[in-house]
C-alpha cells in the first residue's frame, strides 16, 4: 500500500523556500520529494564561484574564470602559483637590488628553462610573435606578465598577482606589490602575455 502525504512549505533564511515537500511511504521506505522551491540566498563565506542561487552575470563569470588556473606558461620551472608566491614574499620583505631590472625580477619568479632575453620589449615581442600576447587586454590572469612602454628602449614588465595588483621593481630597486594601473603613469600599457621562454 502506498501513502502520499503533503508536508507544508518551510522557509529558511539561508536555504530559501524548501517548496512543497511530499513524503511517500512505500513499503516501509520513506521517500521525500521537493517540488518548486525557491533559490537559496548566497553565503558569502563560501567564496566566489561557490554561491548557491546566484545568477551568473558576465562580470561574475569573468571573475570566476580569472580565478581559475588558466595561464599556460611555456619553458618555465615554476608554476604561476609558485611564481606569484615567490614574488609576494619578495614584496613583503621589501627586497631591494632590482634597480632597472624589471625583466630579471619577472624571469626569476618563473625560473625559465628556455632562453632569457635582454629587455621587457624583447619579451613582449617574443610572446606577441608567437601569438600568445593579449594586446591592450586589461583582464590578465594571475601570474601573467604585463607590459608597458615607459619611453625608453627596454620597456617595463611586471607580474600580475591578483586583486588588481602586480609585483614590480620600484624606481629605487625595491620589490613591491602595487595597483597595476598605477604603472600607467610610467607609460602606455601594452597588454599581457603568459610567461613565454621558447
Amino acid at each position: 500500500m502506498t501513502n502520499v502525504t503533503r508536508i507544508p512549505e518551510q522557509q529558511d533564511a539561508k536555504c530559501g523556500s524548501l517548496g512543497i515537500m511530499y513524503r511517500l511511504l512505500c513499503g516501509g521506505i520513506v521517500i521525500f520529494s521537493v517540488v518548486a522551491g525557491s533559490p537559496a540566498i548566497a553565503d558569502t563565506d563560501l567564496g566566489v564561484g561557490t554561491e548557491v542561487g546566484v545568477s551568473w552575470t558576465p562580470d561574475r563569470a569573468l571573475r570566476v574564470s580569472r580565478s581559475e588556473p588558466t595561464l599556460r606558461p611555456v619553458g618555465v620551472t615554476r608554476s604561476p602559483a609558485k611564481a606569484v608566491n615567490y614574488l609576494l614574499e619578495l614584496a613583503d620583505a621589501r627586497v631591494g637590488g632590482y634597480w632597472g631590472q624589471c625583466l630579471k625580477l619577472a624571469d626569476d619568479a618563473y625560473m625559465p628553462k628556455g632562453p632569457r632575453v635582454g629587455t621587457a620589449f624583447d619579451q613582449w615581442y617574443r610572446a606577441k610573435d608567437a601569438g600568445v600576447a593579449h594586446p591592450k587586454d586589461r583582464n590578465p590572469p594571475v601570474g601573467a606578465h604585463m607590459f608597458w612602454d615607459p619611453g625608453h628602449s627596454a620597456g617595463h614588465i611586471a607580474t600580475y598577482v591578483g586583486d588588481d595588483k602586480a609585483v614590480t621593481n620600484m624606481p629605487d630597486g625595491t620589490v613591491k606589490a602595487i595597483k597595476w594601473r598605477a604603472m600607467n603613469d610610467w607609460g602606455p600599457y601594452l597588454g599581457w602575455a603568459p610567461p613565454f621562454y621558447k
